[in-house]
């Protein structure tokens, strides 16, 4: 059976150590804290993984650590996101002999490419095999991909479900109602929407704040999926207040560094990528304060 994604899906980040080696230990450590905490799938490799810094051998060995460590546990998603086709197809290929669940691509960058070579590349990505989750990215690529798009794609068998992060709630109501009848999984990739996106209808998310409240990612979707609105809105305003902390500059150095705070090991982030200024540090300090997370 084609693998089927839903619920809280983790978008971890890559733990490396001050001379941007993966730390292996931290992150199978941080895999297991994240599967105990009950989400449904993890995602190693995507932008919070920093996968503009990665290389091939990286993103082997993310693949191989992953797989290990989820055990069965949860299903693993390995992000195959450069602007190469040759590169993504060789990273598919991997994950996909490695027992990896599916794969997260998204649309080629910096040098554009017309519609219907679009629709090429998405289907030359699903005939490796491996289930296949399109990342709608119109923030990085150039493209917004919508339904009379997507209706070219629906006789790719991989092709299994979207990350979203249009901001634009009239666009994504009308994917959600597409999506549904043609029994894609439609997930959210910005956590400001992700409130809205369950109310919606919508199949579930790629949250980073994962990486420090895995209890509220998924506090907030089985709140939506119970009806219990009250309960969602109030975590939905807690996590607000945290991504508007750790999402500032150096992403995911937010992320990062509140894991430290709180006791866990993210490791640092891979050059070029810096830290956070000593005044952002401390606004992440007093939310984590306030969610009673010191």
């Amino acid at each position: 059976m084609m693998y089927k994604p839903y619920g809280v899906l983790a978008s971890l980040v890559t733990p490396f150590d001050k001379d941007g080696g993966i730390k292996e230990k931290a992150l199978r450590e941080h895999i297991a804290w994240v599967a105990d905490a009950g989400v449904h799938g993890i995602g190693v490799g995507p932008n919070t993984g920093e996968f503009v810094n990665l290389t091939f051998d990286d993103i082997k060995k993310l693949t191989d650590i992953a797989v290990d460590a989820a055990k069965g546990r949860v299903p693993v998603t390995i992000g195959a996101l450069s602007a190469s086709l040759r590169a993504n197809i060789e990273i598919l290929k991997y994950a996909k002999e490695a027992g990896a669940d599916s794969v997260l691509v998204q649309a080629p960058y910096y040098l554009p490419i017309s519609m219907d070579k679009l629709v090429d590349y998405f289907k030359a990505l699903g005939n490796v095999g491996i289930p296949m989750i399109i990342f709608n990215h119109p923030y990085k690529t150039p493209y917004n991909l919508q339904p009379s798009f997507y209706e070219k794609l629906l006789d790719i068998k991989t092709f299994v479900g979207v990350k979203e992060v249009d901001m634009n709630m009239g666009n994504n109501a009308r994917r959600t109602a597409f999506f549904k009848e043609a029994k894609i999984s439609y997930l959210m990739g910005e956590e400001y929407m992700t409130f809205y996106h369950y109310l919606h209808g919508g199949d579930g998310c790629y949250p980073a704040l994962v990486n420090i409240v895995p209890d509220l990612c998924v506090g907030l979707y089985d709140a939506c999926k119970k009806g219990d609105v009250t309960t969602a809105e109030k975590i939905h305003m807690d996590m607000l207040s945290l991504g508007e902390a750790v999402y500032v500059e150096n992403y995911p150095s937010g992320l990062k560094e509140a894991m430290e705070m709180i006791g866990r090991d993210g490791g640092v982030t891979r050059e070029p990528v810096g830290r956070l200024t000593k005044e952002s540090r401390e606004k992440v300090r007093l939310v984590l304060q306030k969610l009673g997370r010191l």
